[in-house]
């Protein structure tokens, strides 16, 4: 008797879903909020739901350079990961969290919530989400100035990468370990990822890494390959 008045609601969350998606995806932070707002009272008491606008929430802010509010709604993505028992999503909730504290000038916090948020991958036998995490956890460490192990941590993750097969991951941690070639001066190592990272993202259709590597070669100035 129920399922009359539910469908319109689900129906409704897609569409906020898919709009709030678009506004993102385009760069229209903005406009993504009022829609996430809409969204998060639409969730109610639905916590899965609830979580979802907090996580959405946390890369909106993020990108829009407010790491306070994204990681005041990554903290509560956390916190429902936690209620539901959720391992994976606590997961996801700690690496934003780390990456709110990086921008906020605070690695070694950073480095904290990755070192959890790994153990729980490893647990849970979720290796794109460690490949994630070791990509993390290089650039937390050469933001502390720690180079080497940095360096160490990129290497594991494509290594990890390339062990599953997860292309998308392939093709960023081989832009990330050129970034530590080039950085520590070795300049024909950091040319071969990068040149890697180019024709896979090509493959792929992954425009973004694509002109990511594209920079990288060219020498030209650039967002630093991180994420």
């Amino acid at each position: 008797m129920t399922a009359p008045n539910d469908a319109p609601l689900e129906e409704d969350w897609s569409a906020l879903t898919r709009k709030a998606n678009d506004a993102f995806s385009q760069g229209h932070f903005a406009a993504a909020i009022p829609l996430l707002d809409r969204m998060l009272l639409m969730a109610g008491n639905t916590t899965e739901r609830e979580g979802s606008a907090h996580s959405f929430f946390a890369a909106v802010y993020g990108s829009m350079g407010q790491f306070d509010k994204a990681l005041q709604h990554s903290e509560r993505h956390l916190a429902i990961a936690v209620e539901l028992g959720d391992a994976k999503t606590r997961a996801v909730a700690l690496g934003n969290m780390g990456q709110a504290f990086r921008f906020m000038g605070q690695p070694a916090r950073q480095v904290d919530c990755i070192t959890e948020a790994m153990e729980i991958c490893r647990a849970e036998e979720d290796h794109d989400g460690e490949c994630v995490q070791h990509g993390n956890l290089g650039v937390a460490q050469a933001a502390l100035g720690e180079r080497d192990l940095a360096f160490e941590a990129h290497r594991k993750e494509l290594a990890l990468a390339e062990r599953y097969n997860l292309t998308d991951r392939i093709i960023g941690a081989h832009g990330r370990v050129g970034t530590a070639y080039k950085a520590a001066g070795t300049l024909d190592k950091a040319t071969e990822h990068f040149e890697k990272q180019m024709q896979l993202a090509k493959d792929a259709g992954d425009g973004l890494n694509e002109r990511k590597a594209l920079v990288s070669l060219a020498g030209a100035p650039g967002p630093e390959q991180t994420y």
